[in-house]
């Protein structure tokens, strides 16, 4: 998930700048525990560095050696569970939700 913003339109500033972990292609591949290689535009490689979810690459993509992936798939998945799924992270929204309609 490599995004850069150019700051062309709308679509191509903030909207990229911002993704974080929006991006559906991200989530679904921390879902199944598949490791993910960004930049580091937004907030998304700040995550994929504390958590170890992958690779953040500057300039040069530098891809370690399947040894070195040794227990990125476990974190991708605790992560999604604790982080992204709706199943869990949802309901915050729907008790509040319940007590503004009574």
């Amino acid at each position: 998930a490599l995004y850069e913003p150019d700051f062309n339109d709308y679509l191509t500033g903030n909207n990229l700048k911002y993704i974080g972990l929006a991006a559906g292609k991200v989530s679904t591949y921390l879902q199944h525990g598949v490791p993910v290689l960004v930049n580091e535009t937004g907030s998304l490689s700040d995550y994929v560095m504390k958590y170890k979810l992958g690779i953040v690459c500057g300039d040069e993509i530098v891809l370690p050696k399947a040894s070195e992936l040794n227990g990125y798939s476990e974190r991708c998945y605790a992560f999604f569970e604790e982080k992204l799924d709706l199943n869990k992270t949802i309901q915050p929204l729907l008790i509040k939700i319940k007590e503004l309609i009574g």
